[in-house]
């Protein structure tokens, strides 16, 4: 019986170890992979689909939600390039509310006078001057 108890803490040890080796790594590959999907992404922008931009970028910013914590830089540049193709096509409202959730997230995340709260609140003025 000892025996049976002894193997039974060593597979539950073996299984938690396992869990915190791998979804660290798991994290990484989603992070990973939105960043080949905005590649991509500007990639297929710019050969003139936009239409299919905007659905990778989507896939990009969904991966980053889900992989990183909430107020993370990188979802904020995930917002900002889904507003960018967005805006391209002249789909200036749902361009807006994603600028403002970038800015929002970058003035949170990011120094005072970091160039990337520049960047969001010139993106954002750019919908205002369309």
């Amino acid at each position: 019986m000892a025996l049976v108890r002894l193997v039974a803490a060593f597979v539950i040890m073996a299984m938690l170890a396992s869990a915190a080796f791998y979804a660290p790594v798991a994290v990484a590959q989603s992070v990973e992979d939105a960043a080949t999907l905005t590649e991509r992404a500007i990639d297929v922008y710019r050969a003139g689909r936009g239409d299919e931009a905007i659905l990778l970028a989507q896939r990009a910013l969904e991966l980053r939600e889900k992989s990183l914590p909430a107020g993370h830089p990188d979802i904020a540049s995930s917002l900002n390039y889904l507003a960018f193709f967005y805006h391209e096509q002249g789909r200036f409202a749902e361009a807006e509310p994603l600028y403002k959730r970038a800015l929002e997230v970058r003035e949170k995340a990011l120094p005072a006078g970091h160039p990337g709260i520049a960047s969001s609140l010139n993106n954002l003025s750019l919908i205002f001057q369309a």
